[in-house]
Parts: structure tokens; sequence; C-alpha cells
């Protein structure tokens, strides 16, 4: 009998476990989205050390491949590692950390880690990215020019009056 109890108690912590830190799913709400937390900065291994570098996005060409602007300067076409593939959404304009390659040429690098848009703040503070990179903006231009879409020289086009044609 009391092997049957011993039985019945293990199952029962074991159902626990499964349970810890899952709330209840609500009707309509997707089952991925239940008890998912992002990690903090402190437990992502914040810093960097040699053979890795900070770097913005800048565009996405194709197969998990993408081209970053590394805050020492240099342009680097970078690919995605697997275990972020599919899993992490990468943007334009996102912060991430690249590991550069020692066998390799200078121009290219690996996606480690994407950091999300509270913890590119906090390295902003902590002065591991230069103060001039915009944190939270989607699509940004490297030269800094404006974008000017009024047409030719700037100058916006006459309207034309159909009746006169």
């Amino acid at each position: 009998m009391q092997l049957i109890i011993q039985q019945l108690e293990r199952i029962q912590q074991n159902a626990k476990r499964k349970r810890k830190g899952w709330q209840e799913q609500k009707e309509g709400q997707e089952s991925r989205s239940r008890g998912e937390t992002r990690a903090r900065l402190q437990g992502r291994g914040s810093g960097v050390w040699s053979g890795s570098s900070y770097a913005r996005l800048l565009c996405f060409t194709c197969n998990g491949r993408i081209e970053a602007f590394c805050f020492d300067g240099v342009k680097r076409m970078c690919t995605i590692r697997g275990s972020l593939k599919n899993r992490v959404w990468i943007n334009n304009g996102d912060i991430v950390l690249l590991g550069l390659r020692d066998f390799a040429s200078d121009d290219k690098a690996d996606v480690i880690l994407k950091y999300y848009d509270e913890e590119a703040k906090e390295l902003k503070e902590l002065g591991e990215i230069p103060e001039h990179v915009k944190i939270n903006e989607g699509e940004f231009d490297l030269d800094g020019e404006d974008g000017d879409f009024g047409g030719e020289d700037g100058k916006e086009e006459e309207e034309l009056d159909i009746d006169n044609i």
C-alpha cells in the first residue's frame, strides 16, 4: 500500500514540475506565449570579448545572411547561426553581437545574439555602444541623409488638370 502511495506522490510532484511557471491558457491565447519571459541582460553575457563586436543590422541579403555595420567602423557580411533562425525575429536596425572569424577574411562574421530594445538601452547606458546610435527605430539612414520623396531637386510636382488635356 505504501508503495502505491509513494508512486502517486512522485507522479504528483512530476506534474507540478511540468506546470511550474506556466499559467492557465486563456481562450484565444497562443500556447507559446504562456509563461514566456525575456532573459535580462545580466543572464545573457553582456560584454565584448576578443573576437566579438557589437553591430547594427543594415539589410538582409538571402539564406540567413545579413549585412551589418560594426561599431568599430567595418561593414561585414554575417550569417545567422542555426539556433537563432526561425526562433528569434531579427529586423533591420537591431543591435546584435557578432562573433568575428579568425580563419576567414575580416569582412565576415556570425550573429551570436540579438539584443532587444531594453537591453540595447542598457548597453548604451553602460557605454558598450556609442552614444550616437539610435535605438528603437526600425529603419535608419547610415549617411544621416533624410529621405526626400517630394520629387527631383526637392520640388513638388504640380497637379495636372485632366480637363485641360
